[in-house]
Formats: C-alpha cells, sequence, structure tokens
C-alpha cells in the first residue's frame, strides 16, 4: 500500500503498529508480553472485533491475551474491544510463559472494524522458544 511505513500495515479505517506478523524469542521461563498496537484514522469512535484463525501455541505454554476493555484466560476463540475513540489506539496483547518447552507456535487474529468484515488485516505472532 502506497505511503504506508515498514513499521505500520494500514487499513482504510485502522492502522496496526508494528507490523502485523511479529517473530520473536522468547525467554523460556518467564512472562513475555507482546503488543500490536491498532490506531483509530476515523472521525468517530471504532469498535474492532476480532477472531483467531489459527492457533499452533504449545502444549504445555501458559498464554492469555489482553484486548483492548479486558484481559481473557487463554485465547478463547473470538472477541470485541471497547470502543477506540478518534485518534486514539487499542491494542492486543499476547502474554506467555513457555514454562521451559521449547519449541515455536503461532497465533493469528483476524482483526475487522464491525460492519467491516471484509476490510481486516491479520495479526500473527510466532513465538520461538529455545532453551
Amino acid at each position: 500500500m502506497l505511503g504506508t511505513s515498514l513499521t505500520e500495515k494500514e487499513t482504510k479505517h485502522f492502522s496496526i503498529n508494528p507490523q502485523p506478523v511479529q517473530e520473536v524469542n522468547a525467554k523460556p521461563d518467564k512472562q513475555n508480553d507482546y503488543s500490536a498496537r491498532i490506531v483509530n484514522n476515523t472521525d468517530t469512535d471504532l469498535i474492532v472485533k476480532w477472531k483467531v484463525t489459527e492457533n499452533t501455541l504449545l502444549k504445555g505454554w501458559d498464554y492469555s491475551i489482553c484486548n483492548y476493555g479486558q484481559c481473557l484466560a487463554g485465547i478463547p476463540k473470538s472477541g470485541s474491544m471497547r470502543p477506540i475513540k478518534k485518534g486514539d489506539k487499542g491494542f492486543l496483547n499476547l502474554h506467555i510463559n513457555p514454562m521451559n518447552v521449547k519449541g515455536t507456535g503461532s497465533v493469528s487474529f483476524y482483526v475487522f472494524e464491525e460492519g467491516h468484515e471484509n476490510e481486516g488485516e491479520t495479526i500473527t505472532y510466532i513465538v520461538r522458544v529455545k532453551k
């Protein structure tokens, strides 16, 4: 998309910062926190929803997510953020403790504005754990 920086992916109504695909190396025995910011590019409040399209996080890992307005145990199949005010930022954060289990897993979320499901973007966290 023209005009999009290397650190931000923009749709018609919101942009994701940093890039929607985050490849990370997690500490094997501590909580690791990763964040995707969702910037409201409209002149009104924005209601953003999401749904999980893939989850290959490893058995034995302890993980949860926080989206703008709430934190959730584990990773449910879908969710909705509280309204993001004009010019403000929401988020979709992954919190993970690999519990010393080595390997690679990922989770992908399709993020979209309510009423515009076909104009969304996918946020993917690829997590690698080495001992």
